[in-house]
């Protein structure tokens, strides 16, 4: 009597469907934490001129991206051509 030792085709099948759905779930939990991460990078970066460009709005003064100390990120789009604060 011979025994044969190992797992059947449907017991695979079974294991690799579960590992799919496993790794379907942590691809979109990583992409939602990796977004969320970018948008509070954009939005820590941008506070940090908060207070040079309300001080600035205060006295209507015009002002340009140097003078805030502003300088464009991957996250936050601008370049240095085009200022943050201009006047009409």
């Amino acid at each position: 009597m011979s025994r044969n030792l190992g797992f059947t085709l449907i017991e695979l099948m079974i294991t690799v469907a579960i590992a799919g759905v496993l790794a379907a779930i942590s691809v979109s939990v990583y992409q939602g934490s990796l977004a969320k991460s970018q948008v509070n990078r954009a939005v820590s970066e941008l506070s940090m001129y908060r207070a040079a460009v309300e001080g600035r709005l205060s006295g209507l003064q015009d002002f340009t991206n140097s003078e805030i100390g502003y300088v464009p990120s991957n996250l936050t789009t601008g370049d240095l051509a085009t200022n943050v604060g201009t006047f009409n």
